[in-house]
């Protein structure tokens, strides 16, 4: 009787541990991405308002100054939106600031951000959040990707950190560009992995938030829209790479890696066409040592032949 349940009990997780052919992909955030031009909009017209601000450049003196002692931080100057804003609502936004002085260094480091703030306007709360851009530098433009890559992390990260906000504001300085390094710091950010997980550990990132508006005070380019998608499908990679990595290997083989190619070809609109070579299709081309290789595992070989052409036909 003990063989017999040990031979039920092996059976029954030799099924258990069968390999998938398939593998699932982590959908990507549904939230909202959209340029607006700073000009026409309300930009406090969102459960959170995160507004981008720059600390004053300093020249080489100060900075060896500073190296010396430690000096209080001088009151931060708003200019554009932000200024509009900071006088409607009566100073807040210099409060803020002050307020966490030290810590936020007026905006010097990129990314940085202070606590959220809550300021009653109209009979309805609202969060505000300062987020530093890093040093000005005068008279040369900002250097956009490392800005907004960390500017994309930080406003993702204050969605999720701030509970039950449905639409968020983020009003940018003219100086600044990069809205495709935003969106795709921005939606990775919000990336997580539940294929496994359940009851508690399940984590949905930003899960109430809709709609993101980037307030761009220098005006909406012609191909801000497609920068924003652009940087979205790049995020959609990174999501697929992580969903990889992460795949156990019951799951993650080459059977279900194959059929994962596939299903990328057949979402590139034709940019990418898949060919898989199967156990019999290497034995023909003499393929013995990759076959040699894949002898070792239960699921049957697959060389998988990825090939992308531009839609445009200028292969570089």
């Amino acid at each position: 009787m003990l063989i017999e349940h040990m031979l039920i009990s092996l059976l029954f997780f030799s099924i258990q541990d069968k390999h998938c052919t398939t593998m699932d992909w982590t959908p990507s955030h549904e939230a909202s991405l959209t340029a607006v031009s700073a000009d026409d909009g309300a930009v406090d017209d969102a459960d959170l308002v995160i507004v981008g601000v720059f600390a004053p450049s300093k020249d080489e003196d100060a900075e060896e100054d500073d190296a010396d002692e430690e000096k209080e931080i001088d009151p931060i100057v708003f200019t554009g939106k932000a200024k509009e804003l900071d006088d409607a609502l009566g100073g807040a936004l210099t409060g803020v600031a002050a307020e966490n002085s030290k810590a936020f260094q007026n905006g010097g480091s990129a990314g940085s951000v202070t606590p959220a703030t809550r300021v009653s306007s109209g009979g309805k709360s609202k969060r505000y959040i300062l987020l530093g851009l890093g040093a000005e530098e005068k008279d040369k433009d900002v250097e956009p990707a490392t800005i907004m890559t960390k500017a994309g992390t930080a406003v993702a990260s204050a969605c999720h950190d701030q509970k039950k906000v449905e639409t968020c504001n983020f009003v940018l300085p003219s100086k600044i560009t990069g809205l495709k390094d935003f969106s795709t710091a921005f939606y990775t950010e919000l990336y997580s992995d539940n294929r496994y997980r359940t009851g508690k550990k399940v984590e949905h990132k930003a899960e109430t938030v809709k709609s993101v508006n980037l307030f761009l005070e220098g005006g909406v380019s012609d191909d801000a829209s497609s920068s924003i998608a652009t940087g979205a499908q790049l995020a959609k990679g990174v999501f697929l790479t992580k969903d990889i990595v992460n795949a156990p290997h019951n799951v993650l083989n080459s059977e279900s890696l194959a059929d994962t190619a596939k299903r990328i070809a057949k979402e590139s609109g034709g940019s990418i066409t898949c060919e898989i070579l199967g156990k019999k299709e290497c034995e023909k081309r003499g393929m013995g040592a990759y076959l040699g290789v894949a002898r070792g595992s239960e699921a049957e070989p697959q060389f998988i032949h990825l090939t992308y052409k531009p839609k445009d036909g200028d292969v570089k």
